[in-house]
């Protein structure tokens, strides 16, 4: 369901309604409530309700994924996630909203927990909509994480760095698919009462190459054949939809 995401909630009710599964492009909609009405709908209905949070099916976020639960970062301490670019510029949505829903999904995806506090900063220089946006995230076990999101940047960026206690990672989705992974060991301690560090050179980990949307797609047709729930369902997607919500700057003009 790839629509204007004014129109994501009346249309999926009236999808699942009909009895089909539905998978809706991000953001689920533009309000809490509508989501929620979406969502309920799916689950009166026994339909199969899915949100387009790509990223989550990239090969390499997924592998980033293991690493961290397998604790090859150790304990996750610091998360932040750059979306970066030039254009796509629209009337209805600003940068955060357009932007920011692929990266909340895969930070929440790490915690898996949603925030206790969210800041969000924005400037408009188009319009009243936010061309810039960022989101300061808390979460209850004391992670912290940012989100830098912009369309009026000069240049490209897609990336989200995960810093733990043993190593750092970073997925870099500009970079080719063999440097898309990288891990850092760098060391810091104290010694004499001073602090010394020691930078190491990255690691890349090895990535399978694969299209994100033919792997989600492939994801949602299992789901309608096996009936299971969603990895992007639509609960998570009201996890998404509220820190948009709480972080959302209105801009009222001059």
């Amino acid at each position: 369901m790839a629509l204007p995401p004014q129109f994501h909630a009346d249309t999926a009710v009236r999808a699942v309604e009909s009895g089909k599964d539905v998978l809706v492009e991000k953001p689920i909609a533009l309000t809490v409530a509508d989501a929620e009405r979406a969502v309920k709908a799916a689950k009166d209905n026994s339909r199969i309700f899915m949100v387009g949070h790509v990223l989550r099916f990239h090969p390499a976020f997924e592998t980033l994924k293991a690493l961290i639960d397998n604790g090859e970062l150790g304990e996750v301490r610091y998360i932040h996630s750059h979306r970066l670019g030039l254009g796509k510029f629209h009337t209805e949505n600003d940068a955060l909203w357009d932007l920011a829903p692929h990266d909340l999904s895969m930070i929440l995806a790490i915690t898996g927990t949603e925030p206790i506090e969210v800041r969000g900063e924005g400037a408009a220089l188009l319009d009243n909509l936010s061309d810039f946006a960022h989101l300061h995230m808390r979460f209850p076990n004391g992670l912290r994480s940012h989100l830098f999101a912009s369309r009026l940047n000069p240049y490209r960026e897609r990336r989200l760095t995960v810093v733990g206690t043993k190593a750092m990672a970073v997925f870099d989705d500009v970079e080719p698919w063999e440097r898309k992974l990288a891990v850092y060991r760098h060391a810091v301690w104290q010694d004499s009462g001073q602090w010394a560090f020691t930078a190491n050179e990255p690691s890349y980990v090895a990535v399978g190459e694969g299209m994100p949307l033919t792997r989600e797609l492939a994801h949602f047709m299992q789901c309608i054949e096996t009936r299971a729930e969603p990895r992007t369902d639509g609960e998570e997607a009201i996890r998404v939809l509220r820190i948009l919500t709480a972080g959302t700057v209105i801009h009222t003009g001059s």
